[in-house]
């Protein structure tokens, strides 16, 4: 009788131990922001708006980022414009200096007249180099 006992003791453990299982499985199921588990899983409307003000916040935090590194981008290109002349003076002549200035300075650029100066800017450089490269 005693054997007969803790036989069905360890059925009814094993048993338990299963439905324990299965319930931190549904439980996990439930959790993830799946569109499926969502609707197999009742929440509360406070779970919905902590979801979305979670949500909010680091797309607000990310757009002012974003806006903060465009300024500083815009602030240092700037600066390089204004050290441009001092720092390549007597690579080229005055005039291509200044035309190469007037067009930095040019509001709303293309995507072609962005290229352009790129490459005018790269080519001062570069007879810049080759000049301080003879002189030395």
């Amino acid at each position: 009788m005693i054997e007969t006992f803790c036989i069905l003791m360890m059925v009814f453990c094993i048993v338990l131990f299963i439905l324990k299982g299965i319930g931190y499985a549904v439980k996990a199921l439930c959790a993830t922001p799946k569109p499926s588990s969502k609707k197999s899983c009742p929440e509360s409307n406070k779970g919905d708006l902590i979801q979305e003000i979670s949500f909010v916040l680091p797309a607000k935090f990310i757009e002012e980022e974003l806006r903060r590194n465009k300024q500083e981008r815009k602030l240092r290109e700037e600066r390089y414009w204004e050290e441009f002349p001092e720092k390549y003076k007597g690579a080229v002549c005055d005039e291509e200096m200044k035309d190469i200035l007037d067009f930095a300075q040019k509001e709303n650029k293309t995507k072609e007249e962005e290229l352009i100066l790129l490459f005018a800017k790269l080519q001062v450089e570069n007879l810049y180099r080759k000049k301080n490269a003879t002189a030395n």
